[in-house]
């Protein structure tokens, strides 16, 4: 009799604990969402040297007044942070843009270019790339990206899905 009491109580405690852990768990798992939340963007600009920010934002300045950009209608990201676009977009166009733009940039990019500077339209259906060669002090190139629409096969299903190609490189 005087063991079923014991392994009783045992049981009883053992469940207690594993109870008291879960709350803890569930307690800090809640506190760690709450501050770590998704809407904390993170900024490629912040990890750099300010020297660099500002070496980087002058070339952007000399590429915008170099062709004429005009920022209306755009919005504007570091390369570095083009994340913030592929956010918006769903699968597979999230995939496609994202190497579509990179492959653009591929194509022309040499040892010694700058960070470039990537303005889109909200819809994406313009993307701009600029950046200055030669670590700030060459020529400033343009490129353009847009989207075409091609068939293709997602989820074992067929669709029409965006996919963004080079359209143009200028260098002056």
């Amino acid at each position: 009799m005087k063991r079923n009491g014991l392994i009783g109580r045992n049981v009883f405690t053992f469940c207690i604990i594993i109870t008291l852990v879960s709350l803890v768990i569930l307690m800090f798992i809640n506190r760690y969402q709450i501050s770590h939340s998704g809407s904390e963007l993170v900024y490629a600009k912040d990890f750099r040297p300010k020297e660099l920010n500002d070496k980087i934002e002058q070339s952007w300045k000399k590429a915008f007044q170099t062709f004429g950009v005009k920022e209306d209608g755009f919005e504007q990201f570091d390369w570095f942070d083009t994340d913030h676009i592929t956010m918006k977009l769903q699968e597979p166009e999230r995939s496609f843009y994202g190497e579509g733009i990179t492959e653009a940039l591929n194509k022309v990019r040499k040892s010694g270019d700058l960070i470039p500077v990537v303005l889109t339209r909200p819809d994406l259906s313009e993307t701009y790339i600029l950046f200055q060669r030669n670590d700030g002090m060459g020529k400033v190139v343009r490129v353009k990206v847009i989207p075409v629409s091609e068939h293709t096969t997602f989820e074992q299903k067929q669709i029409v899905a965006r996919k963004w190609t080079l359209t143009s490189l200028e260098e002056k």
